[in-house]
């Protein structure tokens, strides 16, 4: 996969991504690194949707700092594109609950 890859495209049904508490993830990946990261990313966004309910893209960008950026927080709680390793640093800050949740079950997966 070229280096804009999408997560949810490792999801046979790729709109579960983030919602789904357990998705079909397809099985024809080489890409082992990215699915790894991809499913971290799902593992996140379901912590935060079960979390707070109530929290659209507009909720989550307020807590991370980026009222101005509610499509581009939108477009990643959904695997349309990928997280940083500055996205999960603010995740960790504004939702740590949920974020240490979600790591801890990607490494118990």
């Amino acid at each position: 996969m070229p280096s804009g890859y999408r997560p949810s495209d490792f999801l046979e049904y790729p709109p579960d991504f983030g919602y789904t508490p357990e998705p079909q993830w397809r099985g024809d990946t080489v890409d082992q690194a990215r699915l790894a990261s991809a499913r971290l990313q799902h593992l996140i966004a379901l912590a935060i949707r079960r979390a707070h309910r109530d929290a659209t893209p507009k909720i989550v960008a307020y807590r991370l700092a980026r009222l101005g950026t509610v499509d581009y927080v939108r477009r990643k709680l959904n695997g349309q594109i990928p997280i940083t390793m500055i996205d999960l640093a603010e995740l960790w800050q504004a939702f740590p609950a949920e974020t240490k949740e979600a790591i801890q079950s990607w490494l118990e997966d």
